[in-house]
């Protein structure tokens, strides 16, 4: 996906709903990431990439 294709994507969904938190999801392992992301250029083997950081923003299961 690229920058300008996820934007799109989030300006429509903030006219539908709003400006709402942003919640990342591993739909495969139902994982779910909330916090201040760190967005950040990121490169490998000569590519450069945009990595959205999600490091400590795992949402711990509280049992309910």
């Amino acid at each position: 996906m690229k920058i300008s294709d996820m934007i799109s994507q989030l300006q429509l969904l903030q006219g539908d709903i709003g400006d709402v938190e942003v919640l990342i999801s591993d739909g495969y392992r139902g994982y779910f990431y909330r916090g201040n992301y760190k967005l950040e250029r990121y490169s490998m083997n000569g590519e450069v990439f945009v990595d959205i950081a999600i490091g400590h923003c795992l949402e711990e299961d509280d049992g309910s």
